[in-house]
């Protein structure tokens, strides 16, 4: 059976979401594919009865005030608040105010902004900044900083887009969160859609796209009756994660294209898709404020922090709920660290996280278990409809990707956080922004 639209999304991330919006008030017939049971993409927010707040697994800051996000916060009404709560690390058991890092990344951005030539990974400007035996402390934490919050090994990320993301804002920009989670986006995208009359197929892999120029077949099945069927438009928007345009034709997940995309050399040279572990650990109450615990004993108690960063443990950074009294911790690895994690498999994860919380603590891990209610994570690697946490550019990348931005013969347009510029890569807004981009794109080409 064959159906046919003027443009047909291929995923329903904030990106695709994004692109069928504008594609939808156009007035043009629009289909999106989602090969999930759910819109959303590596936006996951779960809702737990026992748990007080939204369980994000996916994404859940806003980063700043990036218009992408505020517009919809504006129009959908929402809630939104600021994450508040000091910063300490734990060294020797005892909380301290942690090597203040952002004069350092100010000191990076400064001489990657002056760095002439071919772009460098970014150890190599560390390694020129820091370059004796007495930085090595500083260079290390940089170095974790760099992977940890970009999802990368810093021996492959473009020093130039960790520059511009830095001079941005990066990890020092003001932080906030939904008050009904992360998804309260997705929701409102998702019905503005249903008032446009876009229809959204959940549950309906995409196993092959044939395309030539102002036509495009999307051979699809759906994963609950294994029934096929073709979709046929004019256009398609590919709003595929970057992991899943990586892989092998014969992987589970992967889209083969005929002919190949024109950029598919592209794709494997401007990023790659790294890897984050998170874990969300809900507590029967928020034992850790207790003043009896020695990590309490010092001038910074628990109680006063949004986050933990402590660098000897397998997650090393950690958050709470602040300004929101909640019994739940979050614990976060990512890069290098992640990968290890990942290896080992869900189970172990969650292991890794109740040891790491007992060594912070100073407590026994049966003490720590005693008190755990429930541990929430999701494998984002193993996803065959991600194959990644979030993308990260390599070293000399910037072309290529500008590359993958431009419409493919006017028939195929390309979208996704790994698009986005170097401030906004890897970021619901990121995202946003690209699909809009493409739809744009899509719409100019139409008209000629």
């Amino acid at each position: 059976m064959a159906t046919t639209a003027d443009v047909i999304v291929l995923g329903a991330g904030a990106a695709g979401l994004a692109a069928a919006r504008r594609l939808g008030t156009a007035g043009l017939k629009v289909i999106v594919v989602e090969a999930r049971d759910r819109c959303g993409g590596r936006v996951y927010t779960r809702h737990v009865p026992s748990v007080p707040v939204p369980i994000e697994l996916g994404a859940e800051f806003i980063h700043g005030r990036p218009p992408e996000i505020w517009r919809i916060v504006s129009e959908a009404r929402a809630a939104v608040y600021a994450v508040t709560g000091r910063h300490c690390a734990v060294e020797r058991g005892r909380l301290r105010a942690p090597i203040e890092l952002w004069p350092s990344m100010q000191k990076v951005v400064r001489r990657i902004a002056a760095m002439r030539g071919p772009d460098r990974p970014f150890v190599e400007v560390a390694d020129a900044l820091w370059p004796t035996p007495a930085d090595a402390e500083i260079r290390a934490r940089v170095l974790s900083y760099v992977e940890g919050f970009n999802a990368a090994h810093a021996d492959r990320i473009s020093a130039r887009s960790v520059a511009r993301a830095e001079a941005a804002g990066g990890g020092g920009e003001q932080a906030f969160r939904w008050v009904r989670g992360y998804d309260h986006l997705i929701a409102y995208l998702s019905d503005e859609l249903a008032a446009l009359h876009v229809a959204v197929r959940l549950g309906t892999v995409v196993e092959a796209v044939r395309w030539r120029r102002g036509r495009v077949m999307v051979a699809t099945r759906s994963r609950r009756t294994d029934r096929t069927s073709t979709l046929t438009a004019r256009a398609a928007v590919v709003a595929l994660p970057l992991g899943v345009l990586q892989i092998a034709d014969d992987a589970e997940g992967s889209v083969r294209f005929t002919p190949p995309l024109p950029s598919a050399g592209a794709i494997a040279s401007a990023a790659a898709v790294g890897d984050a572990v998170r874990v969300v650990l809900a507590f029967r109450e928020a034992f850790w404020n207790d003043g009896r615990l020695r990590i309490n004993r010092g001038a910074c108690r628990m109680s006063q922090l949004g986050f933990v960063h402590a660098p000897s443990a397998e997650l090393p950074t950690w958050w709470t709920t602040a300004p929101i009294d909640a019994p739940v911790l979050t614990a976060w690895a990512g890069g290098r660290r992640a990968e290890a994690l990942v290896a080992r498999g869900t189970d172990a994860i969650a292991a890794a996280a109740v040891t790491s919380l007992a060594e912070i603590l100073g407590v026994g891990v049966r003490t720590v278990e005693r008190r755990l209610e429930a541990t929430f994570t999701h494998d984002w690697r193993a996803d065959p409809f991600s194959r990644g946490a979030y993308s990260y550019l390599r070293a000399g990348g910037h072309a290529a990707v500008r590359r993958l931005s431009r419409p493919i013969e006017g028939t195929l347009f390309l979208a996704g956080e790994a698009l986005a510029d170097d401030a906004n890569r890897g970021t619901v807004h990121g995202a946003l922004a690209s699909g809009d981009r493409a739809a744009r794109a899509l719409l100019g080409a139409l008209r000629k």
